[in-house]
């Protein structure tokens, strides 16, 4: 997306029948490598293994609608691949319909609620729809998650540029806003 920057990397399985319509999931790849005992090992290596997954499983169907798996650069430095990407995709006329953003997802103390945090903005509706199915998605499936939809969501990572843009976008992380069971090595 810049020459001087370390490029989006954006896989993409085009859907059969109404390819216009866009799904994407995506993490960033950037870390604050001065941080921490192990940086990028939760921020976000955790987001991005999820993606890799989702990318692995999905792909295996076929789908109606266009499914993007993109990890951002630039995360730690300001949004800046999001940014340049959600931008690019407005100005193109994409019609993506949802966003989830997998950053630090893999912290959870031992024997503590496995919460996870869905942020989300409630100035675009759809964003608490998206919150909610990523909600219903987990119930129907048993998955050992408790999720928590924050209506009035942080900007703090690559969902928002896309709310800039009016698209439906939201954030999954680990409990932060809850039993505070937030990830002490963060950074």
């Amino acid at each position: 997306w810049n020459a001087s920057r370390p490029p989006n990397v954006i896989g993409q399985m085009n859907g059969e029948t109404n390819p216009e319509d866009i799904y994407l999931i995506v993490a960033h790849i950037d870390d604050m490598p001065s941080g921490g005992a192990a940086p990028g090992a939760d921020d976000n290596a955790s987001g991005t293994t999820a993606v890799m997954i989702a990318a692995d499983i999905l792909t295996q169907y076929r789908w109606d609608c266009t499914l993007r798996f993109v990890f951002f650069t630039g995360e730690e430095q300001g949004l800046l691949g999001s940014s340049a990407y959600a931008q690019r995709s407005f100005y193109a006329g994409e019609n993506i319909l949802g966003v989830l953003n997998l950053d630090m997802i893999a912290w959870n103390t031992a024997n503590s609620s496995p919460d996870i945090d869905l942020h989300a903005n409630q100035s675009i509706p759809a964003t608490i729809s998206l919150a909610q199915l990523f909600s219903d998605v987990v119930s129907t499936y048993n998955l050992d998650l408790i999720p928590q939809i924050i209506p009035s969501g942080t900007g703090a990572s690559d969902h928002y540029p896309f709310w800039q843009y009016g698209y439906p976008s939201i954030l999954a992380i680990e409990d932060y806003y809850g039993a505070g069971d937030f990830n002490p090595y963060y950074h």
